[in-house]
């Protein structure tokens, strides 16, 4: 059952042209309103800031400030699923929030708060996850003047982070798809009885999940949340309208594996859960190291890295603002510097060529290079083969 959001009330200043007459509306938490006229601006602004300071002091527990701040994130029209992640944080950060008072929040109490947090043996990626989440909590908790300063900003988070998941090889990544392709749901038992009375889901859906999340390195969130509209311009392009954050919209090329068997994926009502079974279904079949479909995205962005491709390209498929980001937690080093070693190897190949030719025909060569100086980094991915 869905809990019941709590309204923290606002205060609106506007002009009224009918009037000629500012005026200053304000709903409380229990959402009646009062609306209050004034001659002057400044009598406005006045009575605005006095309504504030009444609203503010009705947010007494951290549990209140707590329920306020998941509010303004549904405001902001972030996911379901990452407002229950918030939460999640919060409530293990300040476990006392129903009878702790908002004025309790002080830089000494916050760090014996997370402390108590890293005593919990929780991984350091997630105690360091409910730190920035609370320090993102008070920051906006400041901006709306609930509180003076914020208590988490000069606290740091200790340990260090576990950047990058296993991934797949080239040769496991071959076999996972292999075994995807060749996949037939055993069904029918040995006497010819269905198993399944009702299957809720087609197998080759969640096989074809399984696939998309190699192939396009799609989060399964992007995938759950597909639509028949996703597809365009002849079941080639892929259309990410309904991702994680603004700059994750984006179009992907469909490979031709895909093509036939998108459709019936985006017509499908399928989870996150499903994904992530299917994918690690699918580990056990083909027999390769069994990981989530977060490392087959990790993988997805490695082997595109290995084949040739920029960072920037990389970043854009993934659906990443930041170039940082795909580097340091989904491309493998390792590939990262294969890349680098064959474009440093091509342009030595490239400048022997030009020691090796006369000066005529230096001319010639120096018209059909490319532009930035080094040859293409598409032509140098045969090396891979």
């Amino acid at each position: 059952m869905r809990r019941k959001r709590q309204h923290r009330g606002n205060v609106c200043v506007y002009y009224d042209k009918k009037t000629k007459r500012h005026r200053v509306q304000v709903t409380r938490s229990d959402r009646s309103r009062v609306t209050h006229s004034c001659a002057t601006e400044a009598q406005a602004k006045s009575i605005a800031a006095e309504a504030r300071e009444q609203l503010q002091n009705e947010c007494q527990t951290i549990g209140q400030a707590i329920e306020m701040y998941l509010d303004e994130l549904r405001d902001r029209g972030v996911t379901h699923e990452y407002i229950v992640s918030v939460r999640c944080h919060l409530y293990l950060m300040f476990p006392d929030r129903d009878n702790q008072h908002i004025t309790q929040l002080r830089p000494n109490v916050c760090k014996r708060m997370y402390r108590d947090v890293r005593n919990l043996g929780k991984s350091v990626d997630y105690h360091r996850n409910c730190l920035i989440t609370s320090r993102s909590m008070a920051k906006w908790l400041v901006e709306e003047g609930v509180i003076e300063s914020n208590p988490f900003a000069e606290i740091e988070g200790k340990g260090k982070r576990k950047k990058g998941k296993t991934q797949l090889t080239m040769d496991e990544s071959r076999r996972f798809l292999n075994a995807c392709v060749t996949y037939e749901h055993p069904i029918l038992r040995a006497d010819g009885r269905n198993r399944m009375r009702t299957p809720k889901l087609d197998p080759q859906i969640g096989v074809t999940a399984a696939m998309t999340c190699l192939l396009l390195g799609l989060r399964c969130s992007e995938i759950a949340r597909l639509s028949p509209r996703s597809i365009d311009e002849g079941g080639t392009i892929l259309r990410v309208e309904q991702t994680k954050t603004e700059a994750g919209k984006r179009k992907l090329q469909i490979p031709e594996i895909l093509q036939s068997r998108m459709p019936a994926l985006v017509a499908a009502d399928i989870t996150r859960n499903h994904i992530s079974n299917w994918v690690h279904k699918m580990c056990r079949i083909a027999g390769v190291t069994e990981v989530g479909p977060h490392a087959l995205r990790g993988t997805h962005a490695s082997l595109a890295t290995d084949a040739g491709a920029t960072g920037p390209l990389v970043s854009a498929a993934l659906g990443h603002a930041s170039q940082s980001v795909t580097k340091g937690h989904y491309t493998d080093a390792n590939a990262t510097a294969q890349a680098a070693q064959r474009s440093a190897l091509s342009r030595l190949n490239w400048e022997a060529k030009l020691k090796g030719t006369s000066q005529g025909t230096s001319c010639l060569i120096e018209k059909e290079k490319p532009q930035g100086g080094s040859p293409e980094v598409s032509k140098n991915t045969s090396l891979l083969n």
